[in-house]
């Protein structure tokens, strides 16, 4: 069966989809850029393309990183990672979003605490956008497949842009 999201047809034989949409906050010239995957991921999924940028003096402000299921692995940590790339070359963080879960068992949804980086956007010209610049993804994971027995699932990245206001 397959489903759809935002107009668009996702087939069974796909196993995740990316979800990419863009939501203005409160007139404040605020973009928000959502990524994800849906189920389990095994492996990294890199070079997404998120977002081309349509205005001059768009800043990339913030990363934010969250699992729906951090996995488990009675032996080896599990570790997921997110970098933003400035036209697939410059990474716009100088520290990036990850969420590491300790060899144990259980799962649970994480955004901060133990094991949680925060993003920390870099302060140079990599985070400031030009008309056509892109913004790509990459999802990375370290796991060991021999010993995991929870696979880390459902991601979502948000990116927050700062757009400037008018025409």
């Amino acid at each position: 069966m397959a489903t759809f999201t935002r107009g668009i047809r996702v087939e069974d034989s796909v196993p995740a989809f990316a979800l990419a949409g863009i939501t203005n906050f409160d007139g404040s010239g605020r973009e928000c850029i959502q990524w994800g995957l849906s189920g389990d991921v095994t492996a990294d999924n890199l070079n997404n393309i998120v977002y081309v940028c349509h205005k001059a003096g768009t800043r990339v402000v913030d990363v934010i990183l969250s699992l729906g299921n951090t996995g488990a692995d009675p032996t080896n940590p599990l570790q997921a990672a997110v970098d933003v790339l400035k036209n697939g070359s410059y990474s716009v963080l100088s520290a990036q979003p990850a969420i590491t879960k300790a060899a144990a068992d259980g799962t649970s949804t994480a955004t901060t605490g133990s094991g949680v980086t925060q993003a920390a956007v870099v302060t140079s010209g990599y985070r400031d956008l030009v008309v056509g610049d892109r913004l790509e993804l990459d999802f990375d994971i370290t796991r060991n497949a021999g010993t995991v027995t929870d696979e880390i699932a459902d991601p979502l990245v948000q990116i927050i842009l700062t757009v400037p206001l008018g025409l």
